[in-house]
């Protein structure tokens, strides 16, 4: 076994399979758990198996244990490497659909900014959402939204008990994050007329915790009702006004810029603010709102030339995310106020408290401030690459546990959109279907993990399912293009091996 583990450095995970196939007493080497969990550890340290092997103690412990004696190290070593092997060919194994209905959905209204007139930067505003395996919809047969788990196809689905008949109400966006699903609506009747020519609708938020059930009991999540506040205090405007929020398992935080009709479109017309909600306790209470002076104090006011792209929630601060380049056009892109050719900016501010706050800007020849720090976020300017930029990340989905970048990028004026997968050891790989590169413009990715990328079928409407798992067991069969093999020096070999003596 200790000759094994040392030849064993220069294996690929492919070589390792197509070695079973040899003989019988190879097929016992190579399936043997020690050194299934060798290469498993030093290939993939950060898939999502081991993190979870690591978690119950089978990585650090003996293998002997009655634990792992009914673990299947075999299959998981198999499922780890075809599905890296997938993503670094950048090819789907299988690719599912699921349909959904339309109902009463009135999207957000983005920013009018475009990127060299024919590229849209805004984040897609869907009628469905997804995270850690579980996906929320509606359903077209029952015209209510539905939860379902993607990770099994014998997952049953479980109604989310959110009434659209209730007050009219008219869904406005839809997320799922740290196992809390939040439904912006709002009314359909308008409110009692304020002097402006345009409808002002009532806007509210219900949130629902979505817990997983004992495996005994069916179905396998629960859905309960966490809380409901509004999200406006005077109401909001669909065709003018915009929102943007976000949330975690404790606080809700969103930021309104509100225009009011007139003939010139100035600073007076417009109002903005940002409101941290808790739903912790029942009801939810605004902790903290941030005014017109509050945002000029944080130097984060947009007023009539927004820069504002998103806004981001942790465990102690919120922060607003601005972005921009000059090669942006439309109603709503602030490029006068650029100091470079791109640009991001990131304001942290505290969820309690009045400070100290959290400053960082990115862009060539940008500097960058630290007031304090008790924030992690950094300005990156991943969007843009280059002194110009000739290539533009629209989307990007980043697995920061297992380290696999997909993002979705524009590099030139006559291409297309594609989508390009990035891991720890390898460059960015195109994503392709049945041999051919897939078409952006229809299918328009929204989520990805080293799993499965989803998007939106931009014709038929369905939800689109790229998966990179294996689907079916084929010892040996591996594309020509194998996985690249981790170089370790002397040092950390001899470590390795320190630690599994220590563990045996």
């Amino acid at each position: 076994m200790d000759l094994l583990l040392c030849i064993s450095f220069y294996f690929s995970p492919s070589d390792v399979i197509c070695c079973r196939r040899v003989s019988k007493s190879w097929q016992e080497c190579f399936t043997n758990p020690y050194f299934l969990r060798t290469v498993l550890i030093r290939n993939f340290p950060e898939a999502r198996e081991v993190r979870a092997l690591g978690s119950i103690g089978l990585i650090k412990f003996p293998l002997a244990t009655g634990s792992s004696r009914s673990f299947s190290w075999v299959r998981t070593f198999d499922n780890v490497a075809a599905r890296y092997q997938a993503l670094y060919d950048g090819r789907p194994r299988s690719v599912s659909k699921i349909r959904i209905g339309e109902g009463d959905y009135c999207p957000v209204r983005p920013w009018d900014r475009r990127f060299r007139s024919y590229v849209t930067l805004n984040e897609p505003e869907l009628n469905w959402t997804y995270d850690c395996g579980l996906l929320v919809y509606l359903d077209p047969e029952t015209n209510c939204y539905v939860l379902v788990g993607i990770e099994s196809k014998a997952s049953s689905s479980v109604t989310i008990p959110f009434d659209m008949t209730r007050h009219s109400r008219s869904v406005r966006r839809i997320r799922l994050i740290d196992g809390i699903l939040i439904f912006e609506w709002s009314e359909k009747d308008p409110l009692p007329s304020l002097g402006y020519r345009n409808p002002i609708l009532r806007h509210s938020v219900t949130a629902f915790d979505i817990a997983q059930q004992r495996p005994s009991q069916a179905p396998d999540w629960s859905v309960s009702l966490r809380g409901e506040w509004n999200l406006h205090p005077l109401g909001l405007n669909p065709e003018h006004d915009r929102f943007f929020s976000t949330h975690n398992a404790t606080h809700y935080v969103v930021y309104t810029w509100t225009r009011r009709p007139a003939a010139t479109m100035t600073t007076a017309n417009i109002k903005e603010s940002i409101e941290i909600w808790n739903f912790q306790q029942s009801p939810p209470k605004l902790i903290k709102r941030f005014k017109e002076s509050d945002l000029d104090y944080y130097d984060i006011r947009q007023r009539s030339t927004p820069l504002f792209w998103k806004i981001e929630i942790d465990e102690r601060m919120i922060y607003v995310v601005e972005d921009g380049c000059r090669e942006l056009i439309g109603s709503d892109v602030g490029t006068g106020l650029l100091p470079t050719t791109y640009y991001e900016r990131v304001v942290g501010i505290p969820i309690i408290g009045y400070g100290p706050s959290w400053e960082d800007n990115g862009g060539p020849g940008a500097s960058t401030m630290a007031i304090k720090s008790l924030g992690p976020r950094r300005a990156t300017c991943r969007r843009y690459e280059g002194s110009h930029p000739s290539r533009i990340k629209i989307r990007e989905f980043r697995g920061e546990l297992a380290q696999i970048c997909i993002s979705v990028t524009v590099q030139a004026r006559c291409d297309p959109q594609s989508i390009w997968i990035e891991g720890k050891n390898w460059g960015p790989v195109q994503v392709q279907q049945n041999g051919a590169h897939i078409n952006c413009r229809r299918f328009e990715a929204s989520f990805g993990e080293e799993r499965w990328l989803i998007g939106e079928d931009n014709v038929n409407r369905d939800i689109m399912i790229l998966r990179f798992d294996k689907t079916e067991t084929r010892t040996g069969r591996f594309p020509k293009r194998q996985f690249p093999l981790q170089t370790q020096s002397l040092a950390q070999k001899q470590n390795v091996e320190l630690n599994l003596d220590k563990s045996a």
